[in-house]
């Protein structure tokens, strides 16, 4: 049996932790804390927007990217890095945007081989196919969550710049923050004043932006765990912009066919007709930052872990001596609530359902 074969044996058998009030993401929740905004109107697109012919401004008007509008997305969680494009074309299909092609640096960019690839946080710039979808993207979606993490959605084009009568850059030298997501920082800083923006630059720095000023001095003034300088000239928001990144572009355009993606037909037949495409909405329901695999294991060696799976284990084999290892009815149903349980309980706590715990760790459990 392979890592990828072992589910893991989460459940809440006596249901004190799986309660609507304090861990299941309400409709309440969703629309005050996680902010998932929808445009109040829904565009009919045709086969024709895949390819338009407003030209952006700012652009060289030779450049087929001038017919396209980027923004520049940050701390996004994927499932599978081979799978973005399906990824992140469904969610902004759900807000009713047409994406058209997706540019992820990979493996050439150093924040993205030491941290992003292993964690799955990724920054890409997405490609609309005009200008109001862009914008729209960059109001309905910026500082939206997605699977428990903060989005950053700007633009792809222009720099925005922090303001730093109320920013501060962290840095940490521990070689451990390589393995650090924006949301680390961000949760802590967040007890104490109002986070406006929070943008990994390098794989060791972090750059905060605060609502206020005010709420920049009250997270300085409570937090010591963190080496924070002020910023000291113009410090660009995007880690990168579309100029920064043409020869990769230019490449992928050419050996890539990197302007003939498109979403799937089910999404594009909802968008030409206007309706709210069939899409997954399992990154609406987590309130904590969805678990990277790294984290999964590290859940999976706990003490409160190992106790909590032994217990479970304990009580299926309770249960199956009690009817004489025959399957009853009841038997089979309090079975079926266990397993639920277990994947509510592993939704709550952030970890992804395509991760499976290995089975030597749960092998632990029976020594």
């Amino acid at each position: 049996m392979t890592e990828s074969d072992c589910e893991p044996d989460f459940t809440d058998p006596e249901g004190k932790l799986i309660s609507t009030t304090e861990n299941e993401a309400t409709d309440e929740q969703i629309d005050s804390e996680t902010y998932h905004r929808l445009p109040s109107y829904r565009r009919n697109y045709t086969e024709a927007d895949l390819y338009p012919t407003e030209k952006d401004p700012r652009c060289d008007p030779e450049c087929s990217l001038s017919y396209y509008w980027p923004v520049y997305v940050s701390n996004l969680r994927v499932l599978a890095i081979n799978a973005t494009f399906k990824e992140v074309s469904e969610y902004f299909a759900y807000k009713g945007l047409l994406v058209k092609a997706v540019l992820l640096r990979g493996m050439t960019d150093e924040l993205y081989r030491e941290c992003q690839y292993e964690y799955k946080i990724v920054d890409l710039l997405v490609y609309f196919t005009s200008k109001k979808d862009a914008e729209d993207a960059i109001r309905y979606c910026n500082r939206e969550t997605y699977y428990g993490s903060r989005l950053n959605v700007l633009s792809g084009r222009d720099p925005d710049y922090f303001d730093n009568e109320r920013s501060f850059r962290i840095k940490q030298l521990s070689s451990s923050s390589l393995y650090k997501t924006e949301d680390f920082y961000e949760r802590p800083l967040s007890r104490y004043g109002k986070v406006e923006l929070l943008i990994r630059h390098t794989p060791t720095e972090f750059v905060v932006q605060f609502v206020s000023k005010a709420d920049m001095i009250s997270s300085l003034c409570q937090m010591n765990k963190f080496v924070m300088t002020p910023l000291t000239g113009p410090t660009r928001k995007q880690r990168y912009l579309e100029e920064d990144v043409k020869t990769l572009l230019h490449k992928r355009i050419r050996f890539e066919n990197f302007l003939e993606m498109r979403p799937e037909e089910h999404i594009m037949q909802a968008l030409r007709e206007g309706k709210q495409p069939q899409v997954s909405l399992r990154w609406q329901k987590y309130l904590k930052p969805l678990m990277s695999r790294r984290q999964v294991k590290k859940l999976a060696t706990s003490k409160k872990y190992l106790e909590r799976v032994k217990m479970i284990r304990n009580e299926r084999k309770l249960l199956g001596q009690n009817t004489q290892y025959t399957p009853t009815e009841s038997t089979r149903t309090k079975l079926l609530e266990i397993e639920e349980n277990a994947q509510n309980f592993l939704q709550k706590m952030g970890v992804n359902p395509a991760d499976r715990i290995p089975c030597h760790i749960l092998a632990r459990v029976d020594k």
